[in-house]
């Protein structure tokens, strides 16, 4: 229910180690989703405290890149009658297939829920996101006949555009 916006979308990673599903609706979503969904929206829902015996969980991957992924979250009911919990904690980083664009992101979530009565609840929440990186633009050719001379180490360097 958060907007973030069409470039957030496009070029921020989100850590699925804090979703319980991911949901597509296809067509017209503007009606539920607000502007920019013409086409569908997508809906990240994230885990939610639940009631019952603490469940843990956590994971650790390695890949090409040096990418490495862990993460671990925990959820359940507390020793308090009617307050359950939730917490994540994720952090991945990668060097990149391409020189200095080495990233880094951390993910926090957590959440309350307290059961006052039967039919009375109260939710609390909080997320935090720390995402660093270097962001990769393209390559840009180096041809003489370009750059007008202006080459300098295999990138075209200066402001001077070809008319």
């Amino acid at each position: 229910g958060i907007k973030i916006g069409t470039k957030m979308l496009t070029s921020r990673t989100v850590d699925a180690g804090t979703l319980e599903r991911i949901e597509f609706l296809k067509g017209s979503a503007s009606l539920m989703a607000g502007e920019g969904a013409a086409g569908g929206a997508i809906n990240f829902v994230s885990k939610r405290p639940h009631q019952g015996p603490i469940e843990n969980e956590a994971y650790v991957s390695y890949g090409s890149f040096n990418t490495v992924r862990t993460g671990f979250g925990s959820g359940g009911s507390t020793p308090v009658a009617g307050l359950d919990y939730r917490f994540d904690v994720n952090r991945a980083s990668t060097n990149g297939y391409i020189d200095d664009t080495h990233t880094q992101n951390w993910n926090v979530s957590t959440g309350l829920d307290y059961r006052v009565s039967l039919n009375f609840k109260v939710f609390g929440a909080f997320e935090y996101k720390h995402d660093r990186g270097n962001a990769y633009w393209g390559t840009t050719p180096d041809s003489s006949a370009f750059s007008r001379g202006n080459s300098t180490r295999g990138i075209v360097a200066g402001d001077d555009v070809p008319d």
